[in-house]
């Protein structure tokens, strides 16, 4: 009996030390892209793992998750949708053999624009809502809740996180406006229309070389440059997920200098700035 009694308590203790071990480990979140898991990194700390899902060269208009972000998303209790096209045809797929797995849509309620260029493969309205602080600030409303439903025992320090970043995002919000204003009005062009809601938030325009997410014809392209040049376009914003070939072809035409822009870049901030100091260099 004494024995018995012994291998019994033996066996609570280690069902509750693997209890507080599992109570005390970082809860797993899913992130479509990059911005996003910047997003849940700042409001969930050292309590939260991140698992992104697409990588720094995937295009999110042809993405589709192989092996190992389906692993990942297995192991994660909560998957935070950015809005961005792969999601679309993959949440409800993946949910169906994890009906566990929350769907979090962080865009819910806010305001949409319509794509620059027409349909650019995700839809006639444009996603890249992010690009925009103000409106990334409302996204970090969702992620606090996700996160305190998930893990309440750090509730307390998840709304303090939060409350600094938003904080942060307003200040650089700001920033650009100071560094954008003397240049209300202005266009510049940009090879994928990933920056509509950045040239909405600070009263510039944004031209897109793509035309319903394909390359334009000789003539929509034509028309394209014809637009440019009139408006004194000098800069061109390209990104690493997509083809720069025809975009080379216009900036020789324009006299327009490429940049490297890139809207899914791990550190928000300061790609956000670097964009305003470029284009504000090309306007003056």
């Amino acid at each position: 009996m004494a024995r018995f009694m012994a291998r019994l308590t033996a066996a609570l203790l280690l069902m509750l030390f693997v209890s507080a071990a599992r109570a005390g480990a970082p809860v797993t979140v899913a992130v479509s892209i990059a911005p996003v898991a910047w997003l849940a990194g700042e409001i969930g700390g050292a309590d939260v793992t991140v698992v992104t899902l697409l990588g720094p060269n995937d295009s999110p208009a042809t993405y589709a998750p192989g092996p190992r972000d389906l692993i990942a998303l297995g192991d994660a209790r909560a998957w935070l949708l950015a809005g961005v096209p792969f999601e679309s045809a993959w949440a409800a797929r993946i949910q169906a053999d994890r009906p566990d797995l929350m769907l979090i849509d962080l865009t819910a309620g806010l305001p949409s624009r319509p794509t620059d260029g027409g349909n650019a493969g995700h839809g006639a309205a444009d996603p890249h809502r992010w690009t925009d602080p103000a409106l990334f600030a409302r996204m970090a409303d969702p992620v606090l809740q996700t996160l305190a439903e998930l893990a309440p025992e750090h509730a307390d320090e998840f709304r303090r996180r939060h409350a600094a970043v938003v904080s942060a995002l307003a200040d650089l919000d700001q920033e650009l406006a100071r560094t954008l204003a003397p240049h209300a009005g202005r266009s510049f062009m940009a090879v994928h229309p990933s920056w509509g809601y950045f040239a909405d938030a600070y009263d510039l325009r944004q031209i897109a070389i793509e035309q319903d997410g394909h390359d334009p014809g000789p003539k929509s392209l034509a028309e394209v440059i014809d637009r440019a040049r009139e408006e004194n376009v000098r800069v061109l914003l390209v990104q690493r997920q997509f083809s720069r070939r025809t975009a080379e072809a216009v900036a020789a035409e324009l006299d327009a200098r490429l940049v490297a822009a890139d809207p899914l870049a791990a550190d928000y901030g300061a790609s956000l700035r670097r964009v305003a100091k470029t284009l504000a260099e090309s306007f003056e």
